[in-house]
């Protein structure tokens, strides 16, 4: 049986998920977009920092979007350009941050937000 290649959209910040994110494109599927945190500066000089993730994408030459806010219409649009089957996240806390309204769905309803530790048995891919 031949099973048709997956888009998928990465969200994720810090190098755990830089691992996954490998892990996927060196898969099955199409990693179409990375989302990640933006750069900003950190230390005592201030220089910008710029996350695991965004290393990775750029590795393999993935685009990469930093969104401020994941609602900004902007940012809405890049992600129904990459035009997604799956949304992939490992550790990105921007996401519980808009978790109080629901997201734009791929097939024009809405998603609501869930806790995914209540699921009992953890989802793979592959």
């Amino acid at each position: 049986m031949e099973h048709s290649s997956l888009r998928i959209v990465f969200f994720g910040t810090p190098d755990f998920a830089a691992a996954a994110l490998r892990a996927l494109v060196l898969g099955q599927h199409e990693v179409v977009g990375v989302v990640t945190a933006p750069d900003k500066p950190a230390g005592r000089g201030q220089r910008i920092h710029v996350s695991a993730v965004k290393t990775e994408a750029l590795e393999h030459h993935l685009p990469v979007a930093l969104p401020d806010k994941l609602r900004s219409p902007g940012f809405q649009d890049t992600l129904r350009a990459w035009n997604a089957d799956l949304f992939a996240v490992v550790a990105f806390r921007m996401l519980q941050e808009s978790m109080s309204t629901p997201l734009y769905s791929l097939d024009g309803g809405v998603q609501h937000p869930f806790n995914m530790l209540s699921w009992p048995v953890p989802a793979t891919l592959g």
